[in-house]
């Protein structure tokens, strides 16, 4: 709650905010612990895979954590920070 989302930020669509203030580089580093817990859900997939675990993971599993893991970095890559 302290990163904005009762003051600054809204559930709806916002330009991004590109400037150096405390709650725009607590909202990002949100959106990087999320990039890493993105990678460590696609790492669990990866290895249900390769311990030929194939029926707890469809395709729509795997393609899920991998287009939520590039979404996610593209957001943290080009639309947080200066």
């Amino acid at each position: 709650m302290t990163s904005g989302w009762t003051t600054t930020y809204t559930f709806g669509c916002q330009l991004p905010d590109y400037s150096m203030n405390p709650e725009a580089l607590r909202m990002l580093r949100f959106l990087w612990w999320t990039v890493i817990i993105k990678m460590l859900e696609m790492f669990e997939t990866v290895f249900f895979l390769l311990r030929k675990k194939k029926n707890q993971a469809s395709f729509l599993h795997v393609h899920h954590h991998i287009s939520s893991l590039i979404l996610i970095w593209a957001g943290v890559k080009y639309v947080g920070g200066e």
